[in-house]
């Protein structure tokens, strides 16, 4: 797996960059502090997030955030990590935080959170590393990248602290933990084994419980058997009785029809008796009724010959009210058309009334209006002119573009001015303060020049910026004072117009009311002409009225007594069917009484036959109490063994099933006893065969690693260092030293060449040995500033080591021009304008958004 793209935006010095990488040899190389090493940064905080360096550190100055994208290609797959950082203010405090995190394999996209995506970078890239965000990778710092101020960390590690670490990488530390887990499940085991053992143990009771359970269940076997058969024979003996009970019930049972029939011949006797009663009641009762009717149909006779006299009478009231009702409808319709006429004469004086009011309105608004045409007037007055041709809109757009010239000239400015004091730090100091490394001001002089040249033309674009956007503000103040002086006379210009359309109106408007009010006297003079010939005909509408009612009362009366005639007559027909009907009812009941009595003659035979049939009824009841009481108690014998039996039954289930868990009991403490046994025979192999076994297995892969990491760092540093005397060497911790003549000598008493070569050397040869074991997948090298130090021989023995690396894959960063000899490709990092920019193949400046150039 190689580094195949890096893409950054806001990173450091870096505004927007795109490095397009292949295989061999890539060298990254410019001043110092051009920028080189945030590439490597980059890198790692895509990979990795920011366990390992500050996002604060990283992300540009004044950006609000920041973005990095890297591209990862192992057999025919893509694979792209893309992070991204906001700036946010918290508390009033300034401070960056995650943004978008996404995965995207052969260009399908994952989000994943900040935890599982660095699981899924450390799967990728096969590392045996702590999945936690903020864990440091030892592995990846030590083998893979070492930032230039930490190249020497390794030789000042404390021995336990870096064999640890050389362990994880090598993948060695499994052995052990395979090793310690295999001892704590023979701990497991061993306890798990004693727990069967003590279970085993409490099974020992349910043998002796076996033994009594069996002659139990014999016991209770033959006490069924027993019992099986009493109850067969009171079974039979509780047949014998049920069916005497139920003989005698059934002679019980057939006095029943007896005694309900001499209740239903009583019921009936009872109600023939009443029926007589009240038939005797009824006949006195029509009697009355027949002499009444008699002497009512007398006097109905008199009041029907009456009729038509009365007839007459009524006819002749009723001419009589109809010629007082129209002289009536005459004195009202008069009455009606003389109210009509007052009510017009009322309303026509209140027009006037209003009419007159409404004109002496229109005339105060005509008197108003007139004012109000003289006050706005404009005459005399002259409209605004303006002072500039350009509309505000427009002043505004070249007012926005002045004021982005002016913030651009001042960024320049101030990014000239830092860097000339940087430069002024770095000649006035004399070293780096990033690499460490000795600075000449002489060198650069042509550098301090050229900034200052900078700042002056910086200074210059700056105040000619300020200028100009103050003559555009001047202008666009002028033109606004033009578009209110405009506004306001515009605004006395329409007032002036609409004060003379209104006296117009208002005027109109009381000519019109001056029309209305002599339309409405003359409409109340004629409204007061029509009333004078309605005031006598309608005088007399009081005497008609008691007129018409005299005549209404004479035709009630005259009406009730012609009423009174007919009802007669129709009463007098009705009375007489009544007394014919009251007639035929009188026989037709005489003969139901006669019937009635012949009925009850016969109820009286049948009931003295019934009373004798009952008399037997006692002796029968006592039979069938008798059969009852014996069946009752062969009954309840029955019951008693039927429960016996059930109990016996029940009590063998219960020894039974006492002695089928006695024998499971017996089985399964052979079988807990049986796994025991095979439990602790684990635990024992486990504890010390396996554990032995695994032990061995990491002594022998740790032996042999170390074996090759010696032979690999010896050649290495003998690489780097030509002096057959000075040899490196480690000791079991992987403790790195080297040896004068045989003599070991520690690292901190070399020069300083000699230690950043004997950490260099340790560092690739642990690279090696690690990739050389399998784990590792990703096949680039990431070397910071690896000559720190180093004499121009070590520079160039660099190339040597490179071809011995035997990497697909390797990215040097560094100040020194001798590096391009050796590399296969040669990026140059320059800083433009106060901005990182890289020039060399596979440069490019990426879309804003670096996801978008996939």
């Amino acid at each position: 797996m190689q580094l195949v793209r890096v893409e950054v935006r806001n990173i450091r010095s870096y505004e927007r960059a795109r490095l397009d990488l292949e295989g061999g040899t890539t060298l990254l190389v410019g001043d110092v502090g051009s920028g080189k090493t945030s590439l490597l940064y980059a890198v790692e905080m895509a990979l990795f997030g920011t366990a390992e360096i500050d996002a604060t550190y990283l992300v540009r100055h004044g950006a609000t955030e920041a973005t990095v994208l890297v591209a990862l290609e192992e057999g025919g797959h893509r694979y792209e990590i893309e992070r991204a950082f906001r700036r946010v203010r918290r508390k009033g405090r300034e401070t960056l935080e995650p943004g978008r995190l996404s995965f995207r394999q052969d260009g399908a996209a994952t989000s994943y959170s900040a935890t599982e995506l660095r699981a899924e970078v450390i799967k990728l890239l096969g590392f045996r590393d702590n999945p936690n965000p903020r864990a440091h990778s030892d592995l990846w710092r030590w083998a893979v990248y070492v930032p230039q101020e930490r190249m020497r960390e390794i030789l000042a590690a404390e021995p336990l602290e870096r064999l640890e670490t050389v362990r994880k990488a090598l993948g060695v530390e499994r052995y052990r933990i395979a090793g310690e887990n295999a001892k704590e499940v023979a701990r497991d085991l061993r306890r798990t084994s004693t727990t069967l053992r003590a279970q085993a143990s409490t099974l020992r009771e349910f043998s002796e419980d076996f033994e009594r359970a069996v002659g139990e269940v014999r016991r209770l076997e033959e006490e069924r058997k027993r019992l099986e058969g009493s109850l067969t024979h009171a079974e039979r003996e509780l047949a014998t009785a049920r069916e005497r009970a139920r003989q005698a019930e059934l002679r019980v049972q057939a006095f029943g029809p007896a005694r309900q029939r001499l209740a239903d011949l009583a019921r009936d006797e009872t109600r023939d008796r009443q029926a007589l009663e009240e038939a005797g009641r009824r006949r006195i009762a029509r009697t009355q009724e027949v002499a009444r009717g008699v002497a009512d149909l007398e006097e109905l006779t008199a009041l029907a010959s009456e009729e038509g006299v009365r007839r007459a009478d009524a006819s002749q009231a009723e001419r009589e009210v109809a010629t007082r009702r129209a002289n009536l409808e005459l004195a009202a319709a008069s009455d009606a058309r003389l109210s009509v006429a007052r009510a017009l004469a009322a309303a026509a004086q209140d027009e006037v009334v209003r009419s007159r009011a409404e004109r002496d309105r229109a005339r105060t608004e005509v008197v108003r209006a007139e004012e109000s045409a003289r006050a706005s007037s404009t005459e005399g007055r002259s409209a605004p002119v303006a002072t500039t041709p350009l509309s505000r809109a427009e002043i505004d757009a070249t007012l926005d573009e002045r004021r982005s010239d002016e913030q651009a000239a001042t960024e320049i400015l101030v990014m000239a001015r830092r860097t000339l004091q940087e430069l002024h730090e770095l000649t006035e100091g004399g070293v780096c303060p990033r690499c460490h490394q000795p600075v000449r001001a002489e060198e650069f002089a042509p550098h301090e020049a050229e900034a200052r040249a900078l700042l002056a033309r910086a200074e210059s674009a700056a105040t000619k910026a300020v200028e100009e956007r103050v003559r555009w503000e001047g202008l666009r103040r002028e033109r606004e004072a033009y578009e209110s002086d405009q506004s306001r006379w515009e605004v006395a210009v329409q007032h002036s117009r609409e004060a003379l359309a209104n006296l117009e109106q208002e005027t109109g408007a009381a000519q019109r009311a001056e029309a209305r009010l002599k339309e409405a006297n003359e409409g109340w003079t004629a409204a007061v002409a029509a009333i004078e010939p309605l005031v006598a005909p309608a005088a007399g509408l009081p005497d008609a009225r008691r007129a018409l009612k005299v005549g209404e009362e004479a035709v009630e009366r005259a009406r009730g007594r012609y009423d009174e005639s007919r009802r007669a007559t129709e009463r007098r027909s009705d009375l007489a069917e009544r007394l014919r009907l009251l007639e035929e009812e009188d026989g037709r009941e005489t003969r139901d009484v006669a019937a009635t009595e012949r009925r009850r003659g016969e109820r009286a035979s049948e009931v003295q036959e019934l009373n004798q049939r009952l008399a037997t009824e006692p002796e029968a009841r006592r039979d069938w109490s008798a059969a009852q009481s014996v069946f009752s108690a062969r009954e309840s014998e029955r019951h008693r063994m039927a429960e016996e039996r059930g109990r016996i039954a029940g009590l063998g289930d219960a020894a039974r099933a006492r002695q089928q868990r006695a024998e499971a009991a017996q089985i399964e403490r052979d079988r807990l006893t049986h796994v025991a046994e095979r439990v602790d025979s684990k635990a024992e192999w486990l504890a010390h065969a396996f554990h032995d076994a695994v032990l061995t297995m990491e002594r022998r892969v740790l032996e042999h690693a170390q074996f090759d990491f010696e032979q690999t760092f010896r050649a290495y540093f003998a690489v780097l260092v030509d002096d057959p005397d000075l040899v490196a060497v480690t000791d079991s911790t992987f403790s790195p030293a080297a040896e004068i003549r045989g003599v070991e000598t520690p690292a901190e008493a070399l020069s300083g060449g000699e230690r950043t070569s004997l950490a260099l050397a340790y560092r690739l040869a642990l690279s090696r040995v690690v990739r050389s074991l399998g784990s590792l997948r990703f096949d680039a090298l990431l070397l910071d500033e690896p000559t720190d130090g180093f004499s121009p021989e070590q520079v160039l023995s660099m190339g040597q080591l490179l071809e011995e690396l035997r990497l697909p894959q390797v990215i040097l960063v560094s100040h020194e021009r001798e590096l391009e000899a050796i590399a296969d490709r040669v990026v140059r990092v320059e800083k433009e304008n106060g901005a990182s920019v890289l020039h060399g193949p596979g440069t490019a400046a990426p879309p804003s958004d670096p996801a978008a150039s996939t």
